[in-house]
């Protein structure tokens, strides 16, 4: 149900009927899910494209290869953002987010900003289900937000945590209003139906085992130092910044990196599998 073909900076974008019509809601939560990549891949996706790296310290003005984005962001290592810690790209190589845009977003925007990744990524294959939710479930609401509102230590405690995404998993496939499939070099803006039977299908494929990695509050409580200060001088060097500490203390407070630790970034971090601290006995059940 094409009824739409644009080129965009030598990209292909084809948008289903209607597609055009969509309004979102103000900060409509999300869904991204696709294989993993390889950790180098993910580093130059993180180094380009984190939101530290042209919000914070402007890079874009002076390098090219640094992206600006829009509603898909990733915070790294941004200290002062709650929460922090996460991103749709992993530095593990996990692609995937249950995350919120902007406000307010529109399909022009999201066509702007997937064409500049697939351009500078061409490798990227994904999937996103854009709700008519406001940053999460109406449940989530009615039970004061119970994920995203609770204080980190509680959030840390409690032991039916999963629970919380198989409600918000029931809900989603409902509250789907519009797709984003980014594949083959091209970009898909798809209706609500198209957008879960292709999001499902990448569910099935690529979902990692260990679901709790795609809510953004997951590496600041139990993998705080799945990025560290040198994981984030490694990214300024490989713009050639000489000294990335330097260029850090000029351009940003200390409260705004005061999380990033100083040791350096392992591949013992397995943020695949499922961490026994935080099992408290609870069943993954199948989504």
């Amino acid at each position: 149900m094409r009824e739409e073909k644009i080129i965009v900076d030598g990209i292909n974008v084809y948008l289903d009927d209607g597609v055009r019509k969509w309004a979102s809601a103000r900060r409509p939560y999300y869904r991204l899910r696709r294989k993993r990549v390889t950790e180098q891949q993910a580093f130059e996706i993180i180094r380009r494209a984190d939101t530290f790296f042209s919000w914070y310290l402007k890079l874009d003005s002076h390098y090219e290869e640094c992206i600006r984005d829009l509603n898909f962001n990733m915070w790294w290592f941004a200290s002062n953002h709650c929460p922090e810690k996460y991103g749709w790209i992993h530095p593990s190589g996990v692609v995937g987010l249950n995350g919120i845009t902007q406000k307010y977003p529109t399909v022009n925007e999201f066509i702007e900003e997937w064409s500049t990744y697939i351009r500078n990524f061409p490798f990227l294959d994904l999937v996103i289900g854009v709700t008519c939710w406001d940053e999460q479930c109406p449940e989530r609401w009615e039970e004061h937000g119970k994920i995203y509102k609770l204080p980190y230590k509680e959030f840390k405690e409690q032991s039916n945590i999963l629970d919380f995404i198989d409600l918000e998993r029931r809900r989603f496939e409902e509250a789907v209003e519009l797709g984003i499939w980014v594949h083959d070099g091209i970009i898909e803006i798809m209706n609500a139906e198209r957008a879960v039977e292709v999001y499902l299908r990448y569910e099935k494929q690529y979902e990692e085992q260990n679901r709790r990695i795609y809510m953004p509050e997951y590496y600041s409580n139990f993998q705080p130092d799945i990025v560290t200060r040198n994981y984030l001088h490694r990214c300024l060097a490989a713009y050639g910044i000489a000294d990335p500490e330097k260029l850090i203390q000029e351009k940003t407070s200390p409260y705004q990196t005061e999380n990033l630790k100083d040791d350096i970034y392992s591949d013992n971090h397995n943020s695949d599998k499922d961490d026994s601290d935080i099992e408290r006995g609870d069943k993954q059940s199948p989504v």
